[in-house]
């Protein structure tokens, strides 16, 4: 059985952080039109948008959220 990729496309900030560290400074990225790819919950990828979006699978179902931002962090 195939696993299937979720899509999930609008602006993105990403926060990188260390454990325990309530400062972000200098570890925010703003992408305007950005693509997470989930497969089982987890992010396979990131990044801006026209540059992922030709590399999903045809039947991959795309969700666009224009008038919310979505966080992705990643903590060290």
């Amino acid at each position: 059985m195939a696993t299937s990729i979720t899509a999930l496309r609008g602006p993105i900030i990403s926060c990188k952080c260390k454990l325990n560290s309530s400062s972000v400074n200098g570890n925010l990225d703003y992408e305007p039109d950005g693509l997470i790819l989930l497969e089982e919950g987890k992010i396979i990828d990131f990044g801006p948008a026209i540059k992922l979006i030709d590399n999903i699978p045809a039947n991959t179902k795309i969700n666009v959220f224009d008038e919310c931002r979505i966080i992705k962090t990643t903590i060290q």
